[in-house]
């Protein structure tokens, strides 16, 4: 029985709507749920560019008849981000659509799930390392944003939380959530802090300042405190993938502001599927997306800090 092309359109198309509506929550960065996602580039451009700008100069109070008007000026970097395509494939046999239409039944969309899903892992992964074979930048391997390891003033001279009092652990956390407020007087801040979930867990499963008279944990506590200022952490996120990932491969803690015009990741074009190939017996299917990396417009507003 020869493969009906009706029947094979109608169930591509099947499979296709049945793949699109598949949702990978745990990809915090291609889901939007760590930074924001951006599809402003045309899918066929080769290559974006922005500005890194910092700001120098302050305004003055101008005595009366003077003209000493301070003058404001701006470094610019010029970054140019490339734009790349990463590609899989699934093919069904001739014999796999002619038992579906002999069965009346929808070809298996399996091969197309893992199809997608091994796509949307990829660009997960570049969101966080970039590929600096491709020039892509990811959340991770920004070169110009600060970094600093935590006080290493745990048991036996240890940096790790584990091996920390919560007082000590509570510090470590305020003082690297405020250091972008005291490195650049105010201008930038964190809204979010990103650490590996053994750390998370930590924190909210610790009490304090006092297991006596309160519930509170180190991390219910460190959020209280920040509510009243309007340029204080307002979430922390467990973020399996920080493991490791500090100096010297230490656990790393990553501060930013969830906002596109500091920081955002380019997809271009999310997961399609191209028109169907016929491979000698099978019937191909392509699928591909865009990015374009981590853009990164004001590196001060996000911070490194390893070895918690």
């Amino acid at each position: 029985m020869a493969v009906n092309s009706l029947f094979l359109r109608q169930q591509l198309e099947y499979v296709q709507n049945t793949v699109i509506e598949q949702d990978f929550p745990e990809r915090l960065v291609t889901s939007g749920e760590l930074i924001p996602v951006s599809t402003e580039l045309p899918a066929g451009a080769e290559t974006y560019s922005y500005k890194i700008m910092t700001a120098v100069g302050e305004a003055a109070i101008l005595a009366n008849g003077a003209d000493d008007i301070p003058v404001v000026s701006a470094f610019a970097e010029k970054r140019v981000g490339e734009i790349k395509t990463v590609v899989d494939a699934y093919e069904y046999t001739t014999e796999d659509i002619e038992s579906a239409q002999f069965a009346n039944m929808n070809l298996d969309t399996t091969l197309a799930t893992i199809a997608r899903e091994i796509i949307e892992e990829k660009l997960d992964i570049l969101g966080y390392d970039g590929d600096s074979n491709f020039n892509l930048l990811g959340l991770l391997n920004h070169p110009n944003v600060p970094s600093g390891t935590v006080a290493a003033d745990g048991t036996g001279s240890s940096t790790t939380w584990a091996t920390k009092t919560a007082a000590q652990i509570y510090r470590d956390l305020s003082a690297f959530g405020k250091s972008p407020r005291v490195a650049t007087n105010g201008v930038e801040f964190f809204d979010t802090i990103c650490m590996p979930e053994s750390q998370y867990d930590l924190i909210a499963e610790t009490p304090y300042p006092d297991t006596s008279t309160t519930n509170e944990t180190i991390l219910s506590f460190y959020l209280k405190t920040q509510k009243a200022n309007p340029k204080g952490v307002k979430r922390i996120m467990a973020v399996p993938y920080l493991a490791g990932k500090g100096s010297g491969g230490t656990d790393l803690m990553v501060g930013l502001r969830k906002l596109e015009s500091k920081i955002k990741y380019h997809l271009p074009l999310d997961f399609v599927q191209e028109a169907v190939q016929m491979v000698n017996f099978s019937y191909r299917v392509p699928c591909r997306a865009r990015t374009g990396g981590l853009c990164l417009v004001k590196p001060m507003s996000m911070g490194y800090r390893s070895g918690i």
